[in-house]
C-alpha cells in the first residue's frame, strides 16, 4: 500500500480542492465540500499529469511538482500530509526523534524503578519492548546511548 500524500489545490477566487490518493493506489480530487471532481478541472492535461504521479511514486515533493507544473490557469498547490518517504533517511524528523528520546526517557525510568515489583516475565517483557523501540529509534540515526544507559542491562 502507497502511502497517504495529500495536496491542497487552491485557484485564484480561493476555490480550493483536494487530491489524494486512495487504498488503490487511484487518485482522486474533491472539492472542499467533498464532491467529486475530475482532474482535469485543475490541470491542463489530465493523462499527463497522472503518468507524472505515477512515475513520481511515494516520492511526496515529485508528485507535488508534477501536480504544480500542469496546474491551469493561476491555481497553487501545497502538501497537506508530507510522506515519511521524502524524509531526508526515510524515517523521523529530527523532532520526532527528540520527542522519542524524551518519552523513552521518562518510560525508562517507570520501568526501572519498578522493575523488581512486576513478575519476571513481565519485566523481561517490558525490557525488551523497550529495547526494540532503542533498536529501530538508532537505526533512524537517533543516539540513544543516553537511554541504552539508563535502561541498564539487568539479567532475567
Amino acid at each position: 500500500m502507497s502511502s497517504a500524500i495529500r495536496i491542497e489545490i487552491t485557484d485564484t477566487l480561493g476555490n480550493i480542492s483536494y487530491l489524494s490518493r486512495n487504498s488503490n493506489d487511484w487518485w482522486q480530487l474533491v472539492s472542499q465540500r467533498g464532491i467529486p471532481l475530475a482532474l482535469g478541472n485543475v490541470v491542463e492535461n489530465e493523462p499527463l499529469v497522472r503518468f507524472a504521479i505515477q512515475d513520481a511514486g511515494d516520492d511526496a515533493n515529485a508528485i507535488l511538482q508534477a501536480i504544480t507544473k500542469h496546474l491551469s490557469g493561476t491555481r497553487t498547490a501545497r502538501l497537506l500530509s508530507p510522506s515519511p518517504v521524502t524524509s531526508p533517511k526515510g524515517g523521523l524528523t529530527e523532532d520526532e526523534k527528540k520527542d522519542f528520546a524524551w518519552i523513552l526517557t521518562e518510560t525508562i525510568d517507570l520501568s526501572v524503578g519498578r522493575r523488581g515489583d512486576l513478575a519476571q516475565e513481565d519485566a523481561k517483557s517490558e525490557f525488551e519492548s523497550i529495547q526494540r523501540v532503542l533498536d529501530y529509534l538508532e537505526r533512524q540515526g537517533a543516539d540513544m546511548s543516553v537511554q541504552r544507559l539508563a535502561l541498564g542491562n539487568p539479567r532475567f
